[in-house]
């Protein structure tokens, strides 16, 4: 039995089990992350302070910790029903190719949804909570409405019934989008002044480019790249590359 049937035949207590470990470790690896790049970086803070960490912040985090944990739980049993499929390539291209996509992929799905948060009623019902934070802090990524995580963890499994997409591809989106988030809500770049302007300016969305979506809500929807955003005129203008601070 190789370990792709082997963990198809775990319990559901195990299962539970399993989401809530790897979801846990997924939250304080951010936390460290943060911790960690906000401590080296020599760059400028991009904000005027740290936001607060409240108790409300924190029982926050841990509840969409709690959601992340159910996403995984639902794809997870999907595909042990063969609902979903899992590929398990070792081919480097191909699996290079699959994680290209996830991310193009998703960006733009989460650019919609995130764009629909932004109207009026869902914003006030849903996405304020998360616009609190107009400074940021090591569990910003995570403060947001429990509806919100669900939606985002759907978007994904759903994603997913495209096309089998490889384990090894998934993972490494997983942890693209982890860190990717964790960057977007650090208090200051991480990367030299010059790298960040060329990355701003041209494709990916750097910490200032999210970090400008907090100060500025009808800017900037995109997470891991500004093309959307570059397509449909919600490009904040400082986000052209030349205003990046070092």
């Amino acid at each position: 039995m190789n370990i792709m049937e082997a963990l198809k035949q775990i319990t559901a207590i195990q299962l539970i089990l399993l989401s809530i470990v790897i979801n846990l470790f997924l939250f304080f690896l951010s936390v460290g992350c943060y911790m960690l790049f906000s401590r080296f970086s020599r760059n400028t803070p991009l904000q005027g302070g740290l936001q607060k960490v409240t108790s409300g912040d924190i029982r926050l985090s841990v509840l969409v910790t709690g959601c992340n944990a159910l996403v995984f739980i639902v794809g997870y049993s999907l595909w042990q029903r063969d609902i979903l499929s899992v590929g398990d390539s070792t081919n480097v291209l191909l699996i290079i190719m699959e994680v290209i996509f996830l991310v193009i992929a998703m960006d733009f799905l989460m650019y919609i949804f995130h764009r629909v948060a932004h109207l009026p009623l869902f914003y006030k019902l849903f996405h304020l909570r998360h616009h609190q934070h107009e400074s940021t802090n090591a569990i910003s990524l995570f403060v947001l409405h429990p509806v919100e995580a669900l939606g985002f963890g759907g978007l994904f499994v759903l994603v997913l019934f495209i096309y089998p997409f490889s384990y090894p591809a998934i993972s490494i989106y997983l942890f693209i989008n982890l860190l990717w988030g964790t960057i977007g809500h650090l208090d200051k770049e991480i990367l030299p002044k010059r790298i960040s302007v060329l990355l701003q300016s041209g494709f990916l969305g750097t910490t200032r480019f999210h970090n400008d979506h907090h100060k500025l809500p009808h800017y900037n929807y995109g997470f891991y790249t500004v093309l959307w955003d570059r397509i449909f005129g919600t490009l904040f203008p400082g986000n052209t590359g030349e205003k990046a601070d070092g």
